[in-house]
């Protein structure tokens, strides 16, 4: 990636403080290997089709943080290097494609983080009990089986509607705020995001097609291929990656420094020091230009 990386400042020099900033947060960000989690065995009743986590203890939800911090974290950074590698290549389209489905695991730790700490401050666990629910067990089949029956047929009774993309992104806006009034720039981004995923025209048309000429009786376009990226295009991609680099890992760092407790049947919750805390935010938040 970092190969990518440095391929793109050369080629487009206005792209060097982006750069600088995304390899820092991979250096910051680098695992070794992962420690092992502990999973233990999860008790599902299936009342009226509709499944229930039973006998959750401290042990279950640590291993889910743990799930949701690690898998983000390995995720996250095997499409970082999908991001850049199509960049390299010249393709945007797919670039954006790869930064959207990054942007998704960033919104799932920042859900998972924000529901957590929530949990912890207010002493309520329930929340937390239905996000690895359907963090566990989510399936998006489960969404088409009103629509074509027989596909439940394909369904584990403990199966669950996935989760909602918009509340993960919501999530990201959530913890950008900071506690404070969260902005949509995130949900703004995804659907910028979106427009190159999907099949819209609108992006079709503007990177795939070219306009030949022109008269008072309309158009004469020719599709292609595709172009090479210019350097306004590979800055917001880059741009983009970055913004969500940094809330994801920094919600799978918060996530890393979280501790549910149990003591005599109910939860407790231990967060980061405020050291931890700083540390998050200075390195992963609001890193500093050299």
């Amino acid at each position: 990636m970092q190969q990518d990386l440095d391929d793109l400042r050369a080629s487009f020099p206005s792209t060097a403080d982006s750069v600088d900033r995304i390899s820092e947060l991979r250096d910051l960000t680098s695992v070794d290997a992962w420690t092992p989690i502990f999973e233990p065995r999860s008790l599902i009743e299936v009342v009226d089709g509709k499944p229930t986590l039973l006998t959750v203890d401290a042990n279950g939800v640590n291993a889910w943080r743990r799930h949701v911090a690690d898998g983000s974290s390995a995720r996250m950074r095997s499409l970082e290097i999908g991001v850049t590698a199509e960049l390299r290549a010249g393709r945007i389209t797919s670039a954006m494609a790869v930064a959207r489905a990054h942007m998704e695991v960033a919104g799932l730790a920042a859900l998972s983080c924000n529901v957590l700490y929530e949990a912890g401050g207010a002493g309520e666990f329930k929340p937390v009990e239905v996000l690895i629910l359907g963090t566990y067990f989510g399936s998006s089949m489960r969404i088409q089986v009103k629509g074509t029956p027989v596909l439940g047929e394909f369904l584990r009774p403990e199966e669950v509607r996935p989760l909602r993309t918009g509340q993960m992104i919501k999530a990201m806006d959530d913890f950008r705020a900071g506690g404070g009034e969260p902005g949509t720039h995130c949900q703004l981004t995804y659907g910028l995001l979106s427009e190159y995923a999907h099949p819209a025209m609108r992006a079709t048309s503007s990177s795939f097609a070219d306009v030949i000429s022109e008269s008072a009786e309309g158009w004469q376009i020719r599709y292609h291929e595709g172009t090479g990226p210019d350097e306004a295009s590979v800055n917001m991609v880059l741009e983009i990656l970055l913004s969500n680099m940094r809330i994801g890992h920094a919600s799978v760092a918060l996530l890393n420094h979280a501790e549910v407790t149990d003591s005599d049947g109910a939860f407790g919750f231990e967060g980061p020091s405020l050291q931890q805390v700083h540390s998050i935010y200075e390195q992963l938040l609001q890193q500093q230009p050299d």
